[in-house]
């Protein structure tokens, strides 16, 4: 989406990865890759941001990202602490 806003412009990841022939879906799995890389926080070995609009939707992702792992490690330690407390009073 970002890409194309940008009219796949040679600073787009679409173009620097020579993906600009490629279909609809190709670019579709491509996008989705890179969603999973961000949110997993995986990292970017392949496929990365380079132009500005990219960046700044790069940064909100990441944001998106370590806020879901926050909240997931806050509600799997109260799961945890609940259990040792039942444990503990019996």
């Amino acid at each position: 989406m970002i890409a194309k806003y940008d009219d796949f412009s040679p600073d787009s990841w679409v173009y620097r990865y020579e993906m600009t022939d490629q279909g609809n879906f190709s670019l579709y799995l491509a996008a989705l890759y890179w969603t999973f890389q961000t949110l997993l926080t995986v990292g970017y070995g392949d496929i990365g941001a380079y132009s500005d609009v990219e960046l700044i939707f790069a940064s909100f992702w990441m944001f998106v990202g370590s806020f879901f792992f926050t909240f997931a490690i806050g509600n799997l330690s109260t799961v945890l602490s609940s259990i040792d407390t039942r444990e503990s009073t019996k």
